[in-house]
């Protein structure tokens, strides 16, 4: 039962960890938006992305399209 609470705690801890790992990280941040661009297919785009989710990231040449409307930026900055 003890090794089992002990198992339960790691995780609790590694996940959120492991989050904000790849939320904080450059190289996280465009895996993460590499993972949601194959998925949404040809409703989010973009050449190229900068920084990280956690603090300030940039696009470029980022479309986005969502039933008959379609946004497009040659360069998008969100800081926050």
């Amino acid at each position: 039962m003890k090794r089992l609470a002990v198992i339960a705690l790691v995780v609790l801890l590694a996940l959120p960890a492991a989050v904000l790992t790849l939320l904080a990280t450059d190289g996280g941040s465009r895996w993460l938006l590499g993972l949601a661009s194959r998925a949404a297919g040809e409703r989010f785009r973009y050449e190229s992305v900068e920084g990280n989710l956690l603090s300030e990231i940039q696009f470029s040449k980022l479309e986005i399209a969502a039933a008959a409307h379609r946004a497009q930026a040659g360069t998008l900055i969100f800081r926050w």
